[in-house]
């Protein structure tokens, strides 16, 4: 379904896909440094460092400052959750925290890099159902290539499906 009441599908194909490795969402802890370079020259240092209670109120805050080059630069850690895919260890991680689209919008190069490092697939059921205005839980099930979809069409289909599912994991 596209979310929108007036475009959703009027038929469901029921399908099973086949995925092994597949990328999916989560998050991953980031600390970011974040240099701001506030002052350039011996003079405007000096009347910055002059203002009452200026040091003081950045080293509240979390930043640093440290002159080099002759500029006055003012550094803090960022620390954040960044939503993106990775693989089942954490190993990989791809970040989307700028990417709201992605889903639509992946390139062939992209997948073509996830196909060389051995995945499959995706399953997003936090990044892109939420960023995208979707209106309910949404999970986005993506595979790579066509021969791992098996639409499910004839009862015999529905009874071969149910068959295969006993001995796999779902």
């Amino acid at each position: 379904g596209s979310g929108n009441e007036k475009k959703q599908a009027t038929k469901i194909i029921s399908s099973l896909v086949n995925i092994k490795k597949p990328l999916v969402s989560g998050e991953k802890d980031i600390a970011d440094e974040y240099d701001d370079v506030i002052a350039e020259g011996k003079e405007e240092i000096d009347n910055i460092f002059t203002t009452e209670g200026i040091k003081n109120k950045w080293e509240e805050k979390g930043w640093k400052n440290r002159i080099k080059n002759n500029k006055l630069i003012l550094t803090k850690i960022h620390k954040y959750k960044d939503l993106g895919l990775s693989d089942e260890k954490n190993t990989y991680f791809y970040s989307l925290s700028h990417n709201a689209g992605f889903i639509g919008d992946m390139s062939e190069s992209q997948t073509s890099e996830w196909k060389e490092k051995g995945f499959d697939g995706i399953i997003d059921n936090t990044h892109a159902a939420k960023l995208s205005g979707l209106i309910g839980d949404k999970k986005w099930i993506v595979v790579f290539n066509p021969e791992q979809i098996h639409i499910v069409g004839s009862k015999q289909d529905i009874e071969q499906a149910k068959e295969w599912l006993k001995d796999k994991n779902k």
